[in-house]
């Protein structure tokens, strides 16, 4: 059997993975419910380019579905 290991990510790639899942809604409703959680602009803008990278990947491995 495996040891099951827990790993820490950043929060940035937490918030990214959130709003590929759809957590946040899209578009401007996404933004203006990112702020309702006191997410800044750059703090925004971070995380839609770490989704921008992240994307492609999770859809090279079968874990996106559009």
């Amino acid at each position: 059997m495996s040891e099951c290991k827990v790993i820490t990510i950043p929060e940035t790639v937490g918030v990214a993975l959130e709003i590929i899942s759809g957590a946040y809604g899209n578009g401007q409703e996404r933004i203006d419910n990112l702020k309702k959680f006191n997410y800044t602009d750059a703090e925004i803008a971070t995380a839609q380019k770490c989704v921008n990278d992240l994307l492609p990947i999770i859809k090279k491995y079968g874990g996106y579905e559009v």
